[in-house]
């Protein structure tokens, strides 16, 4: 089946985007300029979807300890195991295609600044569900996403310390809502190397400044809103 647009490529795949008749989907492809995970035996392969699936349990079940929809802020993801030109064993994924949707890095500063209160509540929560992991079993939620553009060292700091302003795996729907379309878990079986471990907490110190941001933002809107509305109307 030939894809109507090609949506992105990341260092790690390529996503494609299909209409399917009215249901549009994405598919994921480990095609990036790195290629993702190979395996050289299909139950590999199965092992690790099977990790990725318990990884959006935990994160749905927090969702849903929280007061939310789950599958509406983190979409249930199709896996397809197949195998590449090499003869490596890989696999594709597919998910729902929320098209005319923006990632945080599109909206920029100025547009996340211009999100309704509700929205930037549900964002701040999502951050929070870092601090919630690593409160818990000292793991972090990557939310940034890999990019395959070129990076200085001001811009990459800024990145990892706001991620707010740069996120790639957190979209905003038309309706205004975050959808995460895609993350992962770093857990201390997964961060054996130093830089590893050190890319683990910094990603709990940006959910921390990203969580600061948003609350600065609401609470300068509730003392707008309170102050303006206790002027007095002129005539």
């Amino acid at each position: 089946m030939t894809p109507d647009c090609g949506i992105g490529e990341s260092r790690n795949s390529s996503v494609l985007g299909y209409d399917n008749g009215g249901s549009p989907l994405v598919v994921k492809i480990n095609s990036g300029i790195n290629g993702e995970v190979t395996f050289t035996r299909t139950d590999q392969a199965r092992s690790y979807i099977r990790h990725k699936v318990e990884e959006r349990e935990t994160v749905c079940n927090l969702l849903k300890e929280m007061g939310y929809d789950a599958d509406k802020i983190l979409p249930y993801t199709a896996s397809i195991i197949h195998e590449e030109r090499t003869g490596a064993v890989t696999f594709s994924r597919i998910q729902r295609w929320f098209q005319g949707a923006k990632t945080l890095k599109e909206f920029g500063l100025v547009g996340v600044f211009g999100l309704s209160s509700e929205s930037l509540v549900r964002l701040k929560d999502i951050f929070g569900l870092t601090l919630r992991f690593w409160g818990k079993e000292k793991s972090s939620l990557d939310l940034l996403g890999s990019t395959n553009k070129a990076k200085t060292i001001f811009t990459k700091g800024l990145r990892q310390m706001a991620p707010v302003f740069f996120l790639e795996n957190v979209v905003i729907d038309t309706s205004g809502n975050p959808v995460i379309i895609d993350l992962a878990k770093f857990d201390e079986e997964s961060c054996q190397n130093f830089e590893m471990r050190a890319r683990r907490l910094i990603l709990v110190i940006g959910a921390i400044n990203s969580i600061a941001i948003i609350s600065g933002v609401l609470t300068y809107r509730r003392l707008k809103e309170k102050f303006f509305s206790s002027v007095p109307k002129t005539i």
